[in-house]
């Protein structure tokens, strides 16, 4: 039951154009910044939304298909959605909600809202509130609402839209496991769509990365970690990227982007060759005063642009040319008292970034 799709949907600031495609017991994560075209791609899939040109195919049945007026209505894909902000019935009770695709078929009220029980008591929510409104549940209770409607009648494929990230923190991260073991028992296709990074590689068999309606990266996390193709695709996945011309110089490399350059070990590519630097953020170090002479090649000077705190590392981005995010401890942080707006100076090996032809 796998899932192909090809669409093409012009919107106010761009046209958004992907092609897609999904295994059955795999879930496939949209990832892109607000406003990409990732719920764009959702709607069409759902068929809210029909494109100028497209189809998708689903266990090689066509849903969508514009070039023979092929466009089957949503409630009559076998499709479930959980939307970002639920889209709860104000009037109904919570097992109500979850049981209505059910009575929307004609199943009989009692044996819908007996099947919706049990959904929700398998999801975590609180049975003894199967009765309250909408109005009444948390969001992380709303949400769990949300999710057993979507997934109450057996659908071939679930479509989760930002599913968290209406949620406080605590309700997120006691949200994430129920999505996470409803996606890896569930047989169809799943498709994800947030912005979440954490979220996308703790969820995701394979991440989709959408930039300004067009597919910017494609592949696990691994290959993004390993590869990053776009600055957007290096700070997701939280690491350094310097993408230009290969330059030989005296029996040294490095690498000429359009904001300064960074000597490389010899890449085993041809100089004047695309390529894709990838320097992990922990082998950069940090200076109060320009550092002596020795194995650092690189060293840049610059401002601290920005500082956030992750576990007991901080993650420091450096406005210098080319631009870089280093990671320290929270004690070497500490140590140099570092601000927004302080000079310093980065350091980091030329063998200490992997290059790949671009």
């Amino acid at each position: 039951m796998n899932l192909e799709a090809e669409l093409t949907l012009t919107r106010t600031a761009f046209t958004v154009e992907v092609a897609l495609a999904a295994a059955e017991g795999s879930t496939l994560v949209l990832l892109g910044p607000n406003g990409s075209g990732k719920t764009t791609v959702l709607s069409c899939l759902a068929g809210i939304l029909t494109p100028e040109r497209g189809r998708v195919l689903l266990g090689g049945e066509a849903l969508l298909d514009t070039a023979v007026g092929i466009d089957v209505p949503p409630q009559r894909r076998p499709i479930g959605v959980l939307f970002q902000d639920g889209l709860l019935f104000p009037h109904l009770s919570a097992v109500e909600n979850a049981a209505f695709p059910l009575t929307a078929r004609g199943i009989a009220k009692e044996e819908a809202r007996a099947r919706s029980r049990g959904l929700l008591e398998r999801l975590g929510f609180p049975i003894a509130r199967s009765t309250a409104r909408p109005g009444a549940l948390s969001g992380g209770e709303a949400q769990r609402v949300a999710l057993a409607r979507a997934l109450v009648t057996e659908p071939q494929l679930l479509l989760l839209d930002e599913p968290t990230s209406a949620l406080d923190v605590r309700s997120r991260n006691d949200l994430r496991p129920v999505i996470g073991r409803a996606l890896s028992s569930f047989p169809g296709v799943r498709v994800l769509i947030t912005h979440d990074p954490v979220e996308a590689m703790t969820l995701g068999d394979r991440l989709v990365v959408i930039e300004d309606g067009r597919i910017s990266q494609a592949g696990t996390v691994e290959e993004l970690r390993r590869a990053p193709r776009t600055s957007y695709v290096a700070e997701l996945i939280g690491v350094n990227v310097f993408r230009g011309a290969l330059v030989a110089d005296g029996g040294t490399w490095r690498i000429e982007t359009p904001d300064g350059s960074v000597f490389v070990a010899d890449p085993g590519l041809a100089a004047g060759a695309s390529a894709i630097g990838v320097l992990p953020p922990g082998e950069i170090e940090l200076h109060l005063e320009r550092p002596p002479e020795g194995s650092a090649q690189n060293v840049l000077a610059g401002t601290v642009e920005a500082i956030a705190i992750d576990g007991h590392r901080a993650r420091v981005r450096v406005a210098c040319h080319p631009p870089v995010v280093a990671e320290v401890t929270l004690a070497s942080a500490e140590r140099l008292a570092l601000r927004p707006g302080d000079e310093l100076w980065a350091s980091f090996k030329a063998v200490g970034i992997d290059v790949e032809p671009a």
